[in-house]
């Protein structure tokens, strides 16, 4: 960890605590709020950005959003939608949650919020809170479209049929007859099949187009009911869409054997044990990597760093799209002491996913170790500026600018932390500590103060609260903090 540079005429001897942090509507949400000009300029550019793909600027501008008004339910929908579309779904949840508590749901703009936190925390898999979040949605606006066939396809995934058509049958309701939603009729349909009820299967998806799913069950309904003729046409269709699809290849060749098609048969159950060969050696591939990552922890455990590094670099061969997998390789390169690798591993991804935080992070903490401390400001500026609620990020810069004196910067990033996140005790320590090394030693101890009250835990506020008492002068609140750090402390030794 780094230890920030003190500025105060005392030293400190702890360091920034670097804790974590914690379909989408394609509309951008509206509130009625007082705004600054610059404000809402900064809104619009981020929704145009977010409009037009451009992330970089999205984040870029909706950092700047937040950083004048964190309580702006709106930049947090902008910014939990960007993360949606980035595939980032715990942060886009993160930032969605706290848009529906500032819009609030009873607001359109907060109901905009709802129903993206719903699509957000499916995509997580977090099935029951968006279960919760949807039906509080369908509750408060019920002639709202979108919200049951979402609440279906949730059911149907988790294999609870009759909920499923219930919210299917809901969502077709709303909608003109003569235009029935493709997706809510083909959920229907689907759910029908699995409960043996092959004619309303039908009915439903006929009206649901010519997707993959429905055609697969379409074929699956039919063949159920003896018309084999129509089922393989059903299945060659989806297998227009997509001729690995394994479902229909199998299904297929069950009823062209019955149709005496014996060559079609053939041919298709060739493709699916081809298919099928190549998923083992790629579900044989998984286990070995999974094997080697364990392999590789282990070793590193046990500081055998070449060995560690071997195993890693192992299991990166066999995955090499696995972003995840290169990030812990270059952590490991960079434990072990390899920083030319390491920053050459963090390099590369960044190369391939540039809005990739982490990737930034790391390399940030690589040139920093390498004591090139303009490019690590320049990579944890990019960290910052990529995932802009993250508290380790932020926290590791304000670091990095108390090592390069920039101490107004660090104190500017610590507070903004503390603003996003309002109820953290580390967020609090951390404004606390930087201030005290700013020389703002008032503000310090009411910043540190309420860090204990949020909850702080460790001993080492204390200690830094008696190094702050000491320098205002007050030497006997500074022994009380000192006693308190040497009692806590002691009473946390082994």
């Amino acid at each position: 960890m780094l230890r920030a540079v003190s500025r105060a005429s005392f030293v400190f001897l702890t360091v920034l605590v670097v804790a974590g942090a914690s379909s989408a509507p394609a509309e951008a949400p509206r509130q009625n709020s007082v705004r600054s000009p610059a404000q809402i300029a900064r809104l619009t550019d981020a929704e145009r950005a977010l409009s037009a793909g451009d992330s970089v600027a999205a984040l870029g501008i909706l950092d700047q959003a937040l950083r004048e008004d964190t309580s702006d339910g709106a930049a947090w929908m902008l910014l939990g939608l960007t993360y949606f579309g980035l595939q980032r779904a715990a942060e886009s949840s993160a930032a969605l949650q706290r848009a529906v508590e500032l819009l609030g749901d009873a607001t359109p703009a907060g109901q905009d919020a709802l129903a993206a936190l719903g699509a957000s925390l499916t995509r997580e898999e977090k099935n029951k809170e968006a279960i919760e979040a949807l039906s509080r949605l369908a509750a408060l606006s019920p002639s709202r479209r979108g919200v049951h066939e979402d609440l279906g396809q949730i059911h149907l995934a988790l294999g609870r049929l009759e909920p499923a058509a219930q919210e299917f049958q809901k969502e077709i309701a709303l909608h003109d007859p003569a235009d029935p939603p493709r997706l809510s009729q083909s959920g229907l349909g689907i759910a029908a099949y699995r409960m043996g009820n092959d004619e309303a299967a039908l009915a439903a998806l006929m009206k649901a187009g010519d997707t993959l799913d429905a055609l697969f069950h379409t074929g699956l309904a039919l063949a159920r009911l003896g018309r084999d003729a129509e089922a393989a046409e059903a299945f060659r269709a989806a297998l227009k869409i997509d001729p690995g699809h394994r479902g229909s290849l199998q299904s297929l060749a069950r009823v062209a054997a019955a149709l005496g098609l014996n060559e079609e048969r053939q041919t298709c159950l060739d493709r699916f044990q081809q298919l099928y060969q190549e998923e083992e050696r790629t579900r044989a591939a998984k286990i070995r990597v999974k094997d080697l990552r364990a392999e590789a922890s282990r070793r590193a455990d046990a500081g055998d760093w070449a060995s560690a590094v071997a195993s890693l670099e192992e299991a990166s061969r066999l995955a090499p799209d696995d972003a995840d997998l290169r990030l812990d390789l270059g952590r490991l390169y960079q434990k072990s002491g390899d920083l030319g690798r390491s920053k050459q591993s963090f390099k590369n991804i960044i190369g391939s996913q540039p809005l990739r935080a982490e990737a930034h992070y790391h390399l940030g903490r690589v040139l920093a170790d390498e004591m090139d401390l303009a490019g690590a400001v320049d990579s944890l500026e990019k960290a910052v500026r990529f995932e802009p609620t993250s508290t380790l990020y932020r926290v590791q810069l304000a670091q990095l600018y108390m090592r390069t004196q920039r101490v107004e910067d660090a104190v500017r990033e610590l507070r903004h932390g503390r603003r996003l996140h309002p109820d953290d005790p580390d967020s609090s320590f951390n404004l606390g500590l930087g201030l005290a090394q700013a020389g703002s030693l008032a503000e310090a101890a009411a910043e540190l103060e309420e860090a204990i009250r949020l909850g702080f835990e460790s001993p080492k506020v204390h200690q830094v609260l008696s190094q702050v008492y000491r320098g205002l002068g007050d030497l006997e609140r500074a022994a009380r903090e000192q006693e308190a750090f040497e009692k806590l402390a002691g009473a946390k030794q082994p």
